[in-house]
């Protein structure tokens, strides 16, 4: 499907020389990651630290929303992809 000699990107750039071509959209903060500030890499990869130590472990889940409660917060639970 996405082939450069006969899949969608070969067609694609038949028409249009310009059009960027991203292989995976899953892992979309790797490929942003890449063009980043240095500072901002260490922020987003401080936050991503965080959210995978507060999903790993249904403990923490749930005292995060109490916490979340707390505070005030409009939202009281954390997606894992966020």
């Amino acid at each position: 499907m996405q082939g450069r000699r006969k899949g969608f990107v070969s067609h694609a750039l038949k028409l249009n020389l310009d059009i960027e071509i991203v292989h995976c959209m899953i892992h979309r903060e790797i490929l942003v990651s890449k063009a980043l500030p240095d500072q901002l890499y260490k922020a987003m990869n401080e936050v991503i630290r965080v959210v995978n130590y507060i999903k790993s472990n249904p403990l923490s889940t749930r005292i995060f929303a109490p916490l979340c409660e707390a505070i005030e917060s409009d939202h009281k639970c954390l997606l894992f992809h966020t």
